[in-house]
C-alpha cells in the first residue's frame, strides 16, 4: 500500500489490516509522516495484534496491507494531531 493510499484511508476513517514483526495487525490510522530519521511512519491505534493501543509503525516493514471494509466513527482518546514526533507530516485526521 502506498503513501498516497495510506493517506486515502486515513481520510475516509478506513480500518487497516497488516503484518509488522511477523503478527497480523488491525489498525485506526490517524497520522502519517516522516520522523526524525526520515521513516515515513503511521500513527495508529491498534485495536488487534499484541495488545490495543497507541503505536507507531515505519511503513517500510509494513506487509500485507489492505482494507478490512470497516470504518471508525472518530478520533482515539489521546490522540495528539500535533505530534512531534513527526517532523513532516503527509496526512492527519
Amino acid at each position: 500500500m502506498s503513501e498516497q493510499q495510506i493517506a486515502n484511508a486515513i481520510r475516509h476513517k478506513l480500518v487497516l489490516s497488516f503484518i509488522y514483526k511477523n503478527e497480523m495487525r488491525t489498525i485506526e490510522p490517524h497520522l502519517l509522516g516522516y520522523d526524525r530519521d526520515g521513516q515515513l511512519t503511521l500513527s495508529a491505534w491498534q485495536t488487534s495484534g499484541l495488545k490495543p493501543g497507541w503505536r507507531d509503525f515505519h511503513v517500510e516493514k509494513l506487509r500485507a496491507m489492505s482494507t478490512t471494509g470497516q470504518t471508525f466513527a472518530m478520533p482515539r482518546k489521546g490522540y495528539n494531531p500535533m505530534d512531534t514526533t513527526l517532523t513532516r507530516v503527509v496526512c492527519r485526521l
